[in-house]
């Protein structure tokens, strides 16, 4: 049995060398794939929103929820055999995939009742994307009225004000965390 290695440590809870490769190997058709340092921070924040999310949430996300989240996870492999093979190879039985999907349907609902209310775009923020961002990538021969893509920009406003705030939070989170990065040289295999 292969040892693995402790990367990193927040709030007294290790995140694992073969957690970030789980991490890596569960986003495939990522072009570039993510790096190490990048997932591994990735993962620090989700295990910080995590702490946050469950001292505020007392209702778990439902069966119908994870089997959904982990569907549309099987559908990001090109086949069901690519999914299973993937597990596999890396050891991760579906108890632990479905546990992991909870963890990020937690954080999930926690940011939509915090955050997602807080999200207000004004008209005049769409009409300026449109007209300093969207129109000058359209097509000069038949370019979209900004009635037609309206909703498309308020989507993409509201998201880019959804993650500013998340951002900040994940920083303020970390302002107040324990969080110990160990050296991400020369890792053990896990083969």
């Amino acid at each position: 049995m292969p040892i693995d290695r402790v990367l990193a440590v927040v709030d007294g809870e290790p995140i694992t060398y073969s957690e970030v490769l789980e991490a890596i190997a569960l986003t495939p058709g990522v072009t570039p794939p993510p790096t190490l340092e990048e997932t591994l921070e990735r993962l620090i924040d989700a295990r910080l929103m995590e702490h946050e999310a469950r001292r505020y949430l007392q209702d778990p996300p439902s069966e119908e929820e994870s089997e959904a989240t982990l569907r549309a996870l099987m559908d990001r492999f090109a086949t069901p055999g690519d999914y299973r093979a993937t597990l596999r190879r890396l050891g991760i039985a579906e108890d632990y995939l479905r546990k992991r999907i909870e963890r990020e349907l937690i954080v999930d609902r926690y940011v939509d009742r915090r955050f997602r209310p807080l999200v207000q775009v004004a008209q005049r923020e769409v009409e300026e994307y449109y007209r300093t961002v969207l129109l000058p990538d359209l097509d000069a021969g038949s370019p979209a009225t900004l009635v037609e893509v309206e909703s498309l920009i308020r989507n993409i406003l509201e998201q880019r004000d959804l993650n500013r705030r998340i951002s900040a939070w994940v920083d303020e989170l970390k302002s107040s965390a324990s969080i110990v990065r160990l050296p991400l040289s020369e890792p053990p295999r896990l083969d």
